[in-house]
């Protein structure tokens, strides 16, 4: 699903620690459906910002 852009992509932090930004969560659980459409327009308009990590929900373990 992450490869076909229908949810969001995983930022690595660690080895062992995965999490997603805030924004492409709210936006996938807002519109799971259209969430591809939107998501492509959002990448192209936040394409060049910087990583922060107060911005992402990690995820403890290994991630799939």
């Amino acid at each position: 699903m992450v490869k076909r852009g229908v949810f969001p992509a995983s930022v690595k932090l660690s080895a062992r620690v995965s999490a997603w930004r805030v924004e492409d969560v709210r936006a996938y659980l807002a519109d799971p459906a259209g969430y591809s459409k939107a998501h492509k327009n959002m990448a192209a308009q936040s394409a060049t910002r910087e990583q922060d990590a107060s911005n992402v929900v990690p995820v403890h373990g290994d991630v799939a």
